[in-house]
């Protein structure tokens, strides 16, 4: 095939430290590992948001969740927001999605300047959650695909693949279980229920095993694409991405796959490799994001940039240095800004929201800061059955939360501590050259830090609602059928 060909493969909540090429000892990603040799690696690469749709829609848009508003299971990408699939479609690709994540359904506005979009999961017998379609999928599909009439006369072409192997439930077959469990060990079933019912370490240990399988699972089906892609003659031209939307969580700050959470380096940070036949392979510690994909493809490609990108292209050069994120919490909008030292982290306390509810209840209008963009209507949960249950638990953790830390002075540190837990919005700094997993809550022993910091992410705020505002974004909510609003409530998103 005389074919240019573009792969964005998106691995839904993969975490880059358990792939081997970003230094894991378990053996989830051979093929991974052998792409990062022909690849650039980035090693510092965070997702703007921490669930599944507002991600993807910065993906496809360059643009901030605050500016795009696809936030909730109804929302639907705006119309007039320029996407990467409609460049590419107006430079003369033929664009195909090939999606496994039932929240972004064509019915969503996802399918925007693609010539074609898969929906697979609502193929027969994914009906249920338990039931996700698996990579090997993805392949038969993208395979058939390209051999298709449809393609005879296409020279360019584009295709986004999202994949949710490494999403609950976990279900890898069996052969990819066995690098991971001991011969007599429990095997745990995968399951969402299982989730809610994990209390100790090796609770959580088994179910991350069950996770790396899937991770072993899905590198496996990437090879099997780069094998199919390679006997087409398109693999060697080919430029590819892998990444993934989000991270995930294991307990960090006390909480057990949990999306859509407070944007901590877990959630985060997600892995890049890009590989292209214009590049030369090697690791870079460049400051990027997912919001960064959309330029730098489209630069790759001699393609304009639509003048609402916000994103940079991660090829060219940078004098970035600084990161910012957002995440979607039921009580408010979290958001975090990150130097290379520093991650300042900001949230609405769970007591304020207390607060607000008694409040409510007095007649009174609600406390709190005034300078941050509208809350979110709604955003990604834990996918648990029992929903309710997993909300209280939440709350919970959330309560208590990451108090800071102080290296002297015990009144003084309780004083700090007790203006954390009463506080409106709470306020956590991480040094990143000290604390490699950033779990130490530091904001007590380094406050001349924090106004500079609070500072910057205030301004990229207001600039978005700026932003948002001069837009006049064509934005609607879109039609959820009986079946799939059931199948979110199964997953958590719904009540």
């Amino acid at each position: 095939m005389n074919k240019e060909i573009t792969i964005l493969y998106v691995m839904d909540a993969l975490r880059p430290d358990h792939l081997g090429c970003y230094g894991y000892s378990k053996p989830t990603s051979p093929f991974i590992d052998s792409l990062a040799q022909q690849s650039l690696l980035y090693r510092n690469i965070h997702a703007q948001a921490t669930e599944t749709k507002s991600s993807a829609a910065t993906i496809s848009t360059s643009t901030y969740a605050s500016v795009h508003n696809t936030l909730t299971h109804a929302d639907h990408l705006p119309t007039n927001l320029t996407t990467l699939a409609s460049c590419l479609q107006e430079a003369g690709f033929v664009t195909a999605a090939f999606n496994t994540n039932l929240r972004l359904g064509d019915e969503f506005g996802f399918a925007q300047g693609f010539d074609y979009y898969f929906d697979l999961h609502k193929r027969p017998g994914f009906e249920d959650i338990e039931s996700l379609p698996p990579s090997e999928m993805i392949n038969d599909d993208i395979f058939s695909w390209l051999d298709s009439d449809d393609l005879k006369e296409a020279k360019k072409i584009f295709i986004l693949a999202w994949a949710v192997d490494t999403h609950l439930p976990f279900t890898p077959p069996t052969e990819f279980k066995k690098n991971f469990f001991q011969p007599n060990e429990k095997m745990p079933t995968g399951t969402i229920e299982e989730v809610l019912e994990a209390k100790s370490e090796s609770d959580y240990q088994r179910i991350i095993s069950l996770y790396d399988a899937e991770i072993a699972h899905n590198d496996h089906n990437l090879k099997c694409l780069a094998d199919g892609l390679n006997q087409r003659g398109l693999w060697d031209s080919a430029t590819f991405l892998l990444t993934a939307d989000h991270g995930e969580t294991f307990m960090e700050h006390n909480q057990f796959l949990v999306h859509g959470s407070i944007p901590h380096k877990e959630i985060s940070h997600v892995p890049l490799l890009l590989k292209s036949p214009t590049l030369t392979p090697g690791s870079s510690d460049r400051f990027g994001g997912l919001i960064d994909l959309m330029p730098t493809i489209l630069t790759l490609n001699d393609i304009p940039l639509p003048e609402t990108t916000q994103g940079k292209d991660l090829c060219g050069s940078s004098d970035q240095q600084l990161i910012f994120m957002e995440s979607l919490l039921s009580y408010g909008n979290s958001s975090a800004v990150l130097t290379e030292q520093w991650r300042l982290v900001r949230w609405p306390s769970p007591v304020n929201l207390v607060l607000k509810k008694l409040n409510k209840k007095k007649g009174k209008p609600p406390s709190g800061p005034t300078n941050q963009p509208p809350p979110p209507k709604g955003g990604d949960t834990l996918p648990l059955a029992s929903l309710k249950k997993v909300r209280r638990k939440r709350f919970l953790v959330d309560l208590i939360g990451t108090a800071p830390i102080m290296n002297w002075n015990l009144i003084a540190w309780f004083i700090e501590w007790i203006k954390y837990y009463i506080k409106s919005e709470r306020l956590e700094l991480y040094c990143r050259t000290e604390d490699e997993k950033e779990l130490k809550n530091v904001s007590a022993s380094y406050k001349k830090e924090i106004p500079r910091l609070l500072s910057l992410l205030n301004k990229h705020q207001q600039e978005n609602i700026r932003l948002r505002q001069s837009l006049d974004l064509q934005q609607g909510q879109s039609a959820v059928s009986d079946e799939v609003t059931s199948r979110l409530q199964s997953l958590g998103y719904l009540e």
